[in-house]
């Protein structure tokens, strides 16, 4: 079988991909057995889920890395970046989306009703902004849930910065 989010898995979840990958290579060493390397996406799936299941929230690594895509896909195109994994700020980037991902799976986005934030952010990165704001369109549409102003806020900060440092 093939793993179609492999590719996310290992960008998004690097750790535990490199846990998969020796698991695949004790497994060849120790038994002769090969396994196709969308393996080690698949047992990195599982940790991140074991993971996310000691902490008492539902959590599905497959839709966070879905979500996770989807948003860097709409800040890389319309910020016009590269996906660059090697990247610190770009890395940084996507814990950020892994730490969004888990509020927003989990139910608990920050919302403390004070827009400060989003509206200096608002004035002094309104690119940001609009960018965030597609985002905020895009789960709105894709998951049928609104993020509050001060998510968007946050996102618009780190896509300020991402774009600054690609």
């Amino acid at each position: 079988m093939v793993n179609r989010l492999a590719w996310e898995i290992r960008s998004y979840y690097p750790v535990e991909h490199r846990i998969g990958r020796y698991g695949l290579d004790r497994l060849r060493e120790r038994l002769d057995v090969r396994l196709p390397d969308d393996e080690a996406a698949n047992i990195a799936f599982h940790i991140a889920n074991a993971r996310h299941t000691q902490d008492a929230t539902a959590f599905d690594a497959f839709e966070a890395a879905r979500l996770i895509d989807q948003v860097v896909t709409i800040v890389t195109y319309r910020m016009g970046i590269e996906r660059q994994p090697d990247n610190v700020h770009f890395s940084r980037f996507v814990t950020h989306m892994q730490y969004f991902a888990d509020r927003f799976f989990a139910g608990r986005m920050l919302a403390s009703g004070d827009d400060f934030l989003f509206d200096q952010l608002s004035r002094r990165y309104p690119a940001a902004i609009a960018c965030a704001e597609r985002v905020r369109e895009h789960i709105r549409d894709t998951f049928h849930q609104g993020l509050t102003n001060e998510e968007v806020a946050y996102l618009a900060l780190h896509i300020q910065r991402v774009s600054e440092k690609a």
